[in-house]
């Protein structure tokens, strides 16, 4: 069985988990939405395995150097998950959005490159500080800077 299809139905039974762990107030309505989303992601994916529609096959050193394409990216987000607690949601999210921007952006670094990826990390904080905040209510976790 094929690396994508293997995680394909691992994210689609994590979907039905969390779904069902979810709850069933209203208030558990984004939980569920999540869950509904990374469910038929999960879907997708594996029944993109097995009609070959978004990728060629490719050799195992190629999909290891995917993977290491992907490596300075989970740093992050561990760091992310590690600080979000201390210092703040929306400040460890503008921090972690700004390095994988900068990390993965194709043009070279100039001031003019500098400021347009600060200012397409605050745009994106600023969306999910109103989706969370004001239209969804959700707790963010409340840290020294924010």
């Amino acid at each position: 069985m094929s690396p994508d299809r293997i995680a394909g139905i691992g994210a689609l039974v994590l979907g039905v988990v969390l779904y069902a762990l979810a709850g069933e107030s209203e208030a558990y309505l984004f939980p569920r939405s999540i869950a509904l989303a990374v469910g038929m992601l999960g879907l997708v994916i594996a029944g993109s395995t097995w009609t070959q529609l978004l990728r060629p096959a490719q050799t195992m050193l190629s999909v290891g150097r995917a993977w290491l394409k992907v490596l300075p990216a989970l740093a992050v987000f561990i760091a992310y998950r590690l600080t979000m607690e201390s210092i703040g949601f929306y400040v460890s999210a503008f921090a972690a959005f700004s390095l994988i921007v900068w990390i993965y952006a194709p043009e070279p670094v100039s001031s003019r490159a500098a400021a347009k990826r600060l200012g397409i990390s605050a745009a994106f904080i600023a969306a999910i500080y109103v989706l969370f905040s004001v239209l969804l209510n959700v707790q963010t976790p409340r840290g020294l800077l924010l």
